[in-house]
């Protein structure tokens, strides 16, 4: 092919070139990730966020995979275009699965420029960015000691504090709203009072599924006095009548 025409390369070396040969995706624990290959030798990985749905994330994975197969890496624009509109439908599965390979083919890109992601999107917008270390537990003392040994690493916030207790749910079942509500507001009392005296946080309450009606607004209300625990958001899950979810 002549110098200056190169739209397309079969063999992987050319502008167009890195043909894909290989996308797979890789679930680990709670976390699914995907590593893309190329026919010259980059591998590039993305991460997939839809951590409640990862087994439908993987399958569809799988099923972009089988597209991009003999694509050109290149073309991330039109990659993703192909992916998100082959169908009628796309939702929290297929808007995990695509961003998941685009990252992955921005890694590649990055590798075959010699470049940071970060330069080829229009350069840094911080330098740094906060984060938040999460605490769970199946009593009142364990997420307490979990957010004291995040502070002491250096975490200013703690996500995901679990009003109503991780393994809980066995015991839900005989247990009117009324009584997991109260135990619920103590519970996050006590993790808040505990955490006063050690240590001043941040604090990401999480509510579940068939949790009692109102204890997102009970939590948050509460949180909201407690100094200097600072709630970042109390969030409740959609609940299965469908009531909104509350912030």
């Amino acid at each position: 092919m002549a110098s200056g025409s190169l739209l397309y390369d079969p063999i992987g070396t050319g502008p167009r070139g890195s043909v894909i040969t290989r996308v797979t995706p890789i679930a680990i624990d709670t976390l699914l990730f995907v590593e893309v290959e190329t026919r010259d030798g980059n591998v590039g990985a993305g991460e997939a966020s839809s951590w409640a749905h990862l087994e439908a994330t993987e399958a569809a994975i799988g099923k972009f995979g089988a597209y991009l197969v003999g694509q050109s890496a290149c073309d991330i624009a039109h990659n993703w275009e192909v992916m998100l509109r082959f169908g009628s439908y796309s939702g929290s599965v297929i808007m995990a699965a695509i961003p998941a390979i685009d990252i992955a083919l921005w890694d590649i890109k990055g590798q075959r420029l010699g470049a940071p992601i970060v330069d080829l999107l229009g350069g840094r917008f911080r330098d740094r960015a906060r984060v938040y270390g999460q605490a769970r537990g199946a009593s009142r003392g364990e997420p307490v000691a979990q957010c004291i040994a995040l502070k002491a690493a250096g975490f200013t916030a703690i996500g995901h504090v679990n009003p109503v207790l991780d393994g809980a749910e066995t015991q839900e079942q005989n247990r009117s709203d009324c009584q997991r509500l109260d135990d619920a507001v103590a519970t996050t009392d006590h993790i808040a009072g505990e955490l006063v005296t050690a240590t001043p946080v941040q604090q990401d309450g999480h509510v579940r599924l068939g949790d009692a009606p109102g204890l997102g607004a009970a939590l948050r209300d509460g949180a909201i006095r407690r100094q200097p625990v600072r709630p970042i958001r109390v969030g409740m899950k959609l609940r299965a009548d469908g009531s909104p979810m509350e912030h």
